[in-house]
C-alpha cells in the first residue's frame, strides 16, 4: 500500500493519471478480476509494487488469461526466487534494480560471484543486498584507512568521498554529502527483463532496446512492449 501511494504520487508529479488503480488482499491467489479490469480500461502496461509471492500470483493469472500487457515491478523480484516461484509466467517481466548477476559481467563482479559460489555452494539469492553490503564495507574501509576509526571521524569522512569504484557501479561524484545521505538517484538504477530464467539488463543501441544473453549473443526488443524480436 505504501508503494501504491508513492507510485501515484510520482505519476502526479509527471502529469500522468493511471487508467485504472486496482488492489488485492494479502490472501488473494487469483488476480483475474483485477487483470480484466485493467485490460478493459485500456492499460498499456501494468505497474505493481510487490514482492515475490504476490507478483507470482499476478503473472500466473496473466498467463492463464493469455494477457500480454507489459508487466513491471520493483526490485523485490530482482533475484532468482521469482523465476523459481513463477517459472515461465515470469518471462518478459520487467523490474528495476541496481545490479544483475546474469548476462555479461565485469572481471571484478565475476570474481566475487566465483568466490561466493565456492563459499556457499549455492546461487546468490539477493545480489543487490550482497553486492551492496560488499561495497559498503569497502567504502567504510577506505574512509577508516584514510581518516581513522573514531565514529565521528568516520561519519565526517563518509561525507567526503569524492569518487568511489564499487562492484555495483563507479561513482564519479561524491557518494554522500552533509545534505545528501542517500547514495542512490534514478541514474543509479537499471531496468532489467526476465528472459529465459535470466534477469538481463536492458540497454540501448541506436536508440533501440536490447538485452545481452551472454558476451556474444544479443537480442533486440520491441520498443513498444519489450518482447523479444
Amino acid at each position: 500500500m505504501t508503494g501504491r501511494g508513492e507510485l501515484n504520487r510520482r505519476l502526479r508529479e509527471l502529469g500522468m493519471t493511471p487508467v485504472a488503480d486496482e488492489t488485492f488482499d494479502s490472501s488473494d491467489t487469483d488476480m483475474t478480476p483485477q487483470i480484466i479490469k485493467l485490460k478493459n480500461a485500456g492499460a498499456q502496461c501494468i505497474l505493481n509494487y510487490a514482492l515475490v509471492r504476490e507478483n507470482t500470483f499476478v503473472v500466473q493469472t496473466k498467463q492463464k488469461l493469455g494477457d500480454t500487457t507489459p508487466y513491471i515491478s520493483g526490485w523485490g523480484i530482482a533475484g532468482p526466487a521469482f523465476w523459481v516461484a513463477a517459472g515461465k509466467a515470469a518471462e518478459g517481466v520487467l523490474t528495476s534494480s541496481t545490479i544483475t548477476i546474469d548476462g555479461p559481467q565485469s572481471p571484478e563482479r565475476a570474481a566475487m560471484l566465483e568466490k561466493y559460489q565456492a563459499m556457499f555452494k549455492a546461487p546468490m539469492e539477493a545480489p543487490w543486498s550482497a553486492f551492496g553490503a560488499y561495497d559498503a564495507i569497502l567504502l567504510f574501509a577506505e574512509v577508516m584507512e584514510r581518516d581513522g576509526v573514531d565514529r565521528d571521524v568516520i561519519r565526517k569522512g563518509l561525507e567526503n568521498v569524492p569518487t568511489f569504484k564499487g562492484l555495483i557501479k563507479q561513482f564519479n561524484r561524491p557518494v554522500f554529502t552533509k545534505d545528501h545521505h542517500n547514495a542512490m538517484t534514478e541514474d543509479d538504477m537499471i531496468m532489467c527483463r526476465w528472459t529465459d530464467g535470466k534477469l538481463l539488463q536492458i540497454g540501448y543501441e541506436g536508440g533501440k532496446p536490447v538485452v545481452m544473453i551472454d558476451a556474444q549473443t544479443k537480442r533486440m526488443l520491441d520498443p513498444t512492449d519489450l518482447h523479444l524480436i
